[in-house]
């Protein structure tokens, strides 16, 4: 979705989306607590997680029972709309949900200029409501202002324990309207299942993040920025509680672009042409970070930069204040001067993993994305230099459906995530 979010369409979308609220199904009545006068009313509804609320949603039902298994999280949203000429300020508390961990989070908005392309009608959701602005970002905000004539959320998260008492719990959701004075109750019946959810196994998920964003976005320093090291910890951990248990590692920096900053946390110093040497510190001091977290698995950068395989990985060494490439990028991934950095490079890697036990909990990378003809030349020529520097290592790599389909029996990844419309 935000791949096609257009900063420029901001005002175009607000235009699209403001107005009449659009009706839900037809056999539903709105049952939404009001404050106010017919024609300059606040309404306050409660919805499921699974159906988003846009800022043209009309109001919902009252009330809400879920059902929820223990060791497990459930999600519900707290809907209200504006349909006063100003603004109003809403604040939502919970009550009866103590042991149940509740956060409550404001959700934002995004533009969203068009449908995804070739997508039947009867896949689309928010017909009437978008193109426009949709509801994405969680804020930390439990007390918000909203302007006048639209509907948002609040998203209400609960944690049930494994030990938690099976069978039905009535919450409470408290909202107050500040320019009124008023107080809303709405009621929630959790049902609290005897189902225990098991840890997952067999199924690791990650999601790659970039740690240079957070510098950029947020102002920081790199690696030497305290800050720096706070908000990438709780970005992580966001994470890992949504499901992630394989943290990327960027021992370098899986980028083709050259960068002033980049996020590589392998120190390398040549003290001499053609000899490195390696400060592991900032690995070390992010592996213990991820690993206290929670993380169990780590999935490694590339070791040739994608596509194709053609060239070695854009590796930084300082230079007083800047950071500049080991060798021209554009040298070939088979030259003497990679092999040879590979050759120093590989056994003190392995040496790091296992005095950090994390080599069998470890994944790597060749290089994502071969296509046809050279590719796959170039990727069997560096797999096969890896067999004879780092025999222990086995790779991992995304192979598009032209290599799964034709070139798969060559057996040059141990392991091959298809491309998304690969499968079938």
């Amino acid at each position: 979705m935000r791949e096609w979010v257009s900063r420029g369409f901001l005002a175009i979308a607000t235009l699209v989306v403001a107005g009449v609220p659009v009706p839900g199904r037809a056999d539903e009545v709105s049952t939404a607590k009001t404050v106010g006068a017919a024609d300059s009313r606040v309404s306050f509804w409660l919805e499921t997680s699974l159906k988003r609320i846009f800022t043209n949603t009309a109001p919902g039902s009252a009330d809400l029972s879920l059902i929820a298994a223990r060791n497990g999280k459930i999600a519900f949203q707290v809907g209200f709309r504006n349909d006063r000429l100003q603004p109003v300020h809403v604040e939502c508390k919970l009550e009866g949900a103590d042991d149940l961990k509740p956060q409550v989070r404001f959700v934002g908005l995004v533009p969203m200029p068009h449908f995804t392309p070739n997508t039947p009608r009867s896949d689309l959701e928010g017909l009437g409501s978008l193109p426009g602005l949709v509801p994405d970002p969680l804020w930390p905000l439990s007390n918000v202002e909203i302007g006048p004539l639209e509907s948002r959320s609040f998203w209400v998260t609960l944690n049930v324990p494994a030990d938690a008492k099976p069978g039905p719990r009535a919450i409470k959701v408290q909202l107050g309207l500040a320019e009124d004075k008023a107080k809303v109750e709405l009621p929630v019946t959790l049902e609290i299942s005897e189902v225990v959810i098991k840890p997952r196994r067999d199924f690791p998920v990650i999601h790659w993040w970039r740690g240079e964003a957070t510098w950029d976005y947020y102002k920081t320093g790199m690696f030497e920025d305290e800050r720096w090291w706070k908000l990438t910890r709780d970005q992580l951990k966001n994470m890992l509680d949504h499901g992630s248990d394989v943290a990327y590692m960027p021992v370098f920096f899986n980028r083709r672009e050259t960068f002033k900053h980049p996020c590589q946390l392998l120190i390398v110093n040549e003290p001499r042409p053609g000899v490195y040497e390696f400060d592991w510190s900032l690995v070390k001091r992010f592996s213990d970070m991820v690993k206290e977290i929670g993380f169990t698995q780590f999935e490694w950068s590339h070791l040739w930069i994608y596509w194709g395989v053609e060239h070695p990985m854009r590796i930084y060494k300082k230079e007083g204040d800047n950071y500049v490439m080991l060798w021209d990028p554009n040298i070939s991934g088979f030259s003497d001067t990679y092999v040879n950095f590979l050759k120093q490079f590989l056994p003190e890697f392995k040496k790091f993993l296992a005095d950090e036990k994390m080599l069998e909990t470890s994944y790597f990378h060749l290089s994502d994305e071969p296509g046809p003809g050279q590719h796959v030349k170039n990727y069997r020529r560096a797999r096969q230099i890896l067999r004879e520097i780092a025999p222990w290592m086995k790779v991992m790599d995304a192979l598009s459906n032209i290599i799964r389909s034709a070139h798969l029996a060559c057996n040059f990844s141990e392991f091959s995530p298809p491309a998304i419309s690969g499968i079938r």
